[in-house]
């Protein structure tokens, strides 16, 4: 009974082992796991830092460039409106108050002139570059000649504007409709700083253009 009692328990315990033993489909070990794989060098972690900052870099340029283009766009806009806006809006103001200046009858009307006058100017301008990229030098001589009277009569019409207006600054009054001295504030005022606006653009034009003279002959280039 010793004998077979000895004898079964050393059966079970080989069926126990059998059934432990998975054959090829056993699970990978932790040591082979470990000796399998190779540990991350110094090389590997520098070369990462420096892809990561590559990266960085282009991400950060990129955006220098979008925001370069913004910037740009945004300007172009922003003096597209104003040279189409500011005409039109010189035209509305001296032809809704065309009889609302009786100290100066002839306000109202260099207001609807000089709009007309800029919107003419910026519409031959615009042509101009257009027919110079087509290679077509009569209509680009007949352009330039009439640019050229338009940008005389601007001028000699402005220096009108700047008598009209600076000369009666110290008379105009804006209240009593019924005195000769009388005229629009909308129509007075909005014609007194066009005029200074424009002596203001003309002055900061001359100021950078003498500090990029300055820089360029004072400050020494690197060779």
């Amino acid at each position: 009974m010793e004998l077979d009692a000895n004898s079964l328990e050393i059966q079970l315990s080989q069926k126990d082992q059998d059934s432990f033993n998975f054959g090829q489909n056993a699970p990978p070990g932790y040591e082979s796991d470990n000796s399998k794989s190779n540990p991350p060098t110094s090389s590997t972690f520098f070369r990462t830092i420096k892809y990561a900052g590559d990266t960085t870099r282009r991400s950060y340029r990129r955006l220098m460039n979008l925001g370069e283009i913004c910037i740009c766009s945004s300007s172009l806009l922003v003096i597209l409106v104003l040279l189409i806006a500011i005409p039109i809006t010189m035209i509305i103001i001296g032809a809704i108050h065309f009889n609302d200046c009786r100290l100066q009858r002839l306000i109202p009307i260099w207001l609807i002139v000089s709009g007309f006058l800029t919107i003419t100017k910026n519409i031959s301008t615009f042509v101009e570059r257009i027919k110079s990229r087509n290679d077509n030098p009569t209509g680009n001589k007949i352009l330039s000649v009439f640019d050229s009277f338009l940008t005389i009569a601007i001028i000699i019409w402005f220096i009108c504007g700047n008598i009209w207006t600076y000369s009666n600054y110290s008379k105009v009054q804006t209240v009593d409709q019924s005195k000769d001295n009388y005229c629009h504030s909308l129509v007075f005022y909005f014609s007194f700083w066009i005029i200074t606006s424009i002596y203001i653009l003309i002055i900061l034009a001359c100021l950078i253009f003498c500090c990029t003279i300055c820089i360029t002959l004072f400050i020494p280039t690197k060779k």
